[in-house]
Parts: C-alpha cells; structure tokens; sequence
C-alpha cells in the first residue's frame, strides 16, 4: 500500500480514481486485470498479492466537489516472487570441512529498485527422524551476505535436512531445501605386516569402509629398515 494522495486548494470532499494504467510491454490494463486499486476516499493504492510482475504507470485524477480536478502519475513496480538456487543433496565425510554457496533471484532489492540486499539464514535444521533442531548442528551455518553454507568437519555422523531461505527489504522468502549426509570417518582393514623373500612377488589387498566413496588407495610414506638379516617395509 502506497502513502496516501492528498490535494491542495479544492472544494472537499476530493473522489480519487485511476484515469488509465498501462503496463511496460503489456500495453493498456485495468484495476480489475492487475488488482492494482486507488481508494475512492483515501487515495491510497494498494496492489494485491495476485498482482501480475511488471512495472506499471498509473495515473492518479483527484476530483473535487466542483467537478474541478489534477492528475499526476505513480510508478509500480511489482518484482517476482524470490526463488533460490543452490545444492538440494549433498554427501561429505566426517572431519573434513565442506561448503556449498546459495543465490537468490527475484524478491526487491538494491538490483530491482529496491535498496537492500537479499539475507539468507537457516529456518530450520532435523536431525535423523528428528521433529527438532539438535544442539549438534551448530556446526552448520549460512553466511547471511554471501550464501555460502559451511559444514564444519566437527559435524555429528548422520543425515541432516536443512532449510534455507533468503529474506529481501519487505521480508519476502524464498526457500530451498537441503539433505545433507554425513558418512563416517574412512576405516581402512588389511594386513598390519608382511613377510616375504627378496626377488618374490608378493601381494596384499587393503579395503576400505564408510567415508564417502568411490575410495582412492595410495602408499603415503615407506621406508626400509634393516633387522638383523632381514630388511622390512614400512608402510605409513
């Protein structure tokens, strides 16, 4: 709802009423097709939540008792509904720190004749089959400027639905939601020593569980160390 239109000089009582609308790219349109409205008495427009987006000049005709009247013109701009766009499953292992950035489009801001920016926030986290936020979560977070969620490696084993939403200058929301599984640390199993005779080929198999796979197998450190009359491989 705008402020409302006042008049000077005039004989009272002033009748208000739109004298024509036309809508950029749409050409002429009426109260009745936009729900755009001017009160008869108050002078206030309103637009209503099925108003079509587009931006429209209005023009404002104030009459008075004696027929005599002005006109003036208003500019509505109605921006579309907010929609975020980001990561709706995400899968990372526990103990390493994982991010994911969220963007927000339509709503009023500084880009749409607005002056704010958009703030994003966490509406709501579950836990598991849980109906209420765990005390584990706060190590999940949304950076309300930029959008970027961060799941810090401290982040309990389970699986997780998070709801974020971004709020524009009129507290407006868009909403998306996330699910988020944890996996469990990588647990590796396999032979904690080997014995076998120079010039022998010899194999082991290592295998790897939870964590998040495919799985990647790579020797990190080895080094040869001589025992007696027999020399062993180390495997760190």
């Amino acid at each position: 709802t705008s402020t409302a239109f006042t008049t000077l000089y005039g004989t009272a009582p002033i009748t208000w009423r739109i004298d024509t609308m036309t809508r950029t790219s749409g050409g002429n349109v009426t109260e009745t097709s936009t729900n755009i409205r001017l009160g008869s008495t108050s002078g206030l427009v309103t637009t209503g939540d099925t108003t079509p987006v587009g931006i429209y000049t209005v023009t404002i005709r104030a009459t008075d008792a004696r027929g005599d009247f002005e006109t003036t013109t208003l500019q509505v701009r109605v921006n579309d509904s907010i929609t975020i766009s980001g990561a709706t499953s995400l899968t990372t292992t526990y103990s390493r720190e994982t991010t994911t950035t969220y963007t927000a489009s339509g709503g009023t801001t500084s880009a749409s004749g607005g002056s704010d920016t958009y703030t994003y926030f966490i509406s709501r986290i579950t836990k598991g089959a849980s109906t209420n936020i765990d005390t584990a979560t706060a190590t999940i977070s949304i950076d309300p400027s930029t959008g970027v969620l961060t799941i810090l490696g401290t982040t309990a084993h389970d699986t997780y639905t998070i709801i974020i939403q971004a709020r524009d200058q009129f507290g407006e929301t868009g909403t998306r939601t996330l699910t988020l599984r944890v996996n469990e640390s990588v647990a590796v199993s396999g032979a904690a020593s080997i014995i076998t005779t120079e010039g022998r080929e010899t194999t082991t198999t290592f295998t790897a569980s939870l964590g998040t796979g495919p799985y990647t197998y790579q020797i990190l450190q080895a080094h040869l160390h001589h025992d007696g009359d027999r020399y062993r491989c180390c495997r760190r």
